[in-house]
């Protein structure tokens, strides 16, 4: 069966969808910030069917469209719940990109609640994450050396309420210039070297003792659920607290502005609301010491690492640091893992890598009884 059709219409359409990509167009040259979009002109911008059938492109760079067929083919293949206004995102070659600098977004069209077309656009970063300036690496091995990759993910899903973002203050950042001043163990060790110990503040071993008071309750409700947590602190930790506050308010009222007890107590009172955010939200943490342990490895290196010798010993540091970290984070021995695979790597398959990735990865004492 042929369906007619009206020259007329057809032409009335296609320029129409013309008209709305050359109007992405302007709205990219208008709002974009970097040189590289509203001078270079360095995007492109497309409507597609959701088969990845191109309906229609803009006069900016075609080249970019080319690749758009399989990228939509991967967002739908990735996302079956999509809703007006979301906004999807990638830059994945394996997804339809093309090289990782190259951001493409997503916007569904719906009509009588049925999702028609794409709305894309495609275009040019100067910086995702590469191991050189502009993302252009002459030297990359593999894609990764580029920058980051990102498969189909939801930049923005339509309906979302995000809850509200409340600072938490870290008390352990609170303690220590009170520690500081009021460090015994540290005097002692001066005195025995023949130094002259520090004077030891009185108020600032009361203030010590009064916020280990708080980390001892800590302690006995770690790994508790939320609701555990909020109704021990609120039972013991809050009138802690509140004599905590009335102490501190008294004492610094009697010390001068330079004084630095002054100044440790008024690094707490003025900001007393996020301070004593814990007691009210069982899923804060008292303090931050659980990611400062994370970064632990890079502060203790980092003199080491500003002086790699050169751009390739610094690359090398990123790679050896990026092992450890993937080691770690699979509960590997970083250590035990890279001992093992060093010693194994040259006689491995090399179609079998992978069973010596960190996630795969089976000491070979292991096998051995495995295969036993």
């Amino acid at each position: 069966m042929t369906i007619p059709v009206d020259p007329i219409v057809t032409s009335v359409i296609q320029h129409r969808l013309l008209a709305i990509v050359e109007e992405m167009g302007e709205a990219m040259l208008r709002t974009s910030y970097s040189q590289i979009l509203n001078s270079s002109r360095d995007f492109s911008l497309a409507v597609c069917d959701t088969k990845g059938r191109l309906i229609a492109q803009a006069d900016h760079l075609p080249v970019h469209v080319g690749a758009l067929p399989w990228a939509t083919l991967a967002v739908e293949q990735r996302f079956s719940d999509v809703r007006p206004g979301d906004v999807i995102l990638l830059n994945d070659p394996y997804h339809g990109g093309s090289h990782l600098p190259d951001l493409t977004a997503f916007v569904p069209v719906f009509d009588g609640g049925k999702r028609l077309l794409w709305t894309i656009v495609r275009a040019h970063q100067s910086d995702i994450g590469g191991a050189t300036h502009g993302a252009y690496n002459p030297d990359a091995t593999e894609i990764f050396q580029e920058g980051l990759r990102i498969p189909p993910i939801k930049l923005y899903e339509a309906g979302r309420t995000p809850g509200p973002i409340f600072e938490a203050a870290c008390w352990v950042h609170a303690r220590r210039p009170f520690f500081v001043m009021a460090d015994l163990a540290e005097n002692a060790r001066r005195k025995a070297q023949g130094k002259k110990p520090a004077a030891i503040s009185p108020l600032a071993l009361e203030a010590v003792r009064r916020i280990d008071a708080l980390f001892d309750i800590e302690r006995t409700i770690n790994g508790h659920s939320a609701e555990r947590r909020k109704a021990v602190r609120q039972e013991l930790s809050a009138p802690l607290v509140a004599d905590l506050e009335a102490w501190m308010r008294e004492q610094r009222a009697k010390l001068s502005r330079g004084n630095d007890v002054a100044k440790a107590f008024d690094y707490m009172l003025k900001r007393w609301t996020v301070f004593t955010r814990f007691l009210d939200d069982g899923r804060i943490c008292l303090s931050n010491n659980a990611a400062e342990r994370g970064v632990r490895g890079i502060a203790l290196g980092r003199k080491s690492w500003l002086f790699c010798g050169s751009d390739r010993g610094g690359q090398r540091a990123a790679v050896m640091y990026s092992l450890i970290v993937t080691a770690k984070m699979n509960d590997v021995d970083p250590q035990a893992w890279l001992g093992d695979v060093l010693a194994r790597i040259a006689e491995h398959p090399v179609q079998k890598l992978d069973e010596l990735l960190p996630w795969n990865w089976c000491p070979l004492n292991t096998q051995a009884r495995q295969a036993a």
